[in-house]
């Protein structure tokens, strides 16, 4: 706990730092809301295929600009929802059954990126490309894992774990990777559709050697400048 506590004040104080490091730059602080469509890389001896699962985000971007160059920086915070779905079956011939095995994983994370970017001049509305890494911490979430056995019933199971829990096969809580994206800006209202790629190994202690779990997500938030 008091290291879950230690690592989100470590997120936060980055929020602010970044802040108060645009301060002598014209800055901007947005509100922002959107959708997100996660899956993962995922590497191991199963060789399952994962499907994309949607989540949500809502947070703060602060947005600084160096003024008569085009060029901004911007960080923020941000709740947001990732995690993955698998959906497998395999049909016995001989026995005429069908085994199924589903597990639907969410995973919340708290997200600061650190990006630079450039302003595009286009008449009328504003355009820009960002980029940069992003550093997150997870918070909370839930595994859901189902396993059908038509032949020996015994050996079914439907279980619901912590996402997080490492001691019961869950994930590591630190992500960091690259984050790129595009905007729009109109008046006060600003659209941004882009993409994380995880670099981070989040396989957690109890996963087996070797074994490989990388988040990515696309998203699309729509945002509004108080100032």
């Amino acid at each position: 706990m008091k290291k879950t506590v230690r690592v989100l004040v470590l997120l936060v104080a980055a929020t602010f730092i970044s802040a108060n490091a645009f301060a002598q730059l014209p800055i901007s602080l947005g509100v922002k809301a959107g959708a997100n469509l996660s899956n993962v890389s995922y590497d191991d001896e199963t060789d399952f295929d994962t499907k994309a699962k949607a989540g949500f985000q809502v947070g703060l971007d602060v947005k600084a600009n160096i003024p008569l160059t085009g060029i901004f920086i911007q960080s923020g915070l941000a709740l947001t929802t990732k995690g993955y779905k698998i959906d497998e079956s395999e049909y016995d011939e001989y026995e005429d059954v069908t085994y199924k095995f589903e597990q639907k994983s969410n995973a919340m994370f708290l997200q600061v990126p650190i990006m630079a970017g450039y302003n595009i001049s286009v008449p009328g509305i504003g355009v820009n490309l960002a980029a940069g890494p992003y550093f997150a911490y997870g918070i909370g979430g839930k595994t859901k894992v189902k396993y059908v056995d038509p032949i020996d019933p015994e050996y079914s199971f439907n279980q619901k774990e912590s996402t997080f829990d490492e001691d019961k096969g869950g994930i590591k809580k630190f992500d960091m990777g690259l984050t790129g994206a595009v905007g729009v800006e109109i008046s006060k209202f600003y659209v941004n559709l882009g993409y994380e790629f995880g670099l981070t190994n989040l396989a957690g202690k109890e996963w087996e050697s070797g074994d490989k779990l990388k988040n990515r997500n696309a998203y699309l938030t729509i945002g509004y400048k108080i100032f």
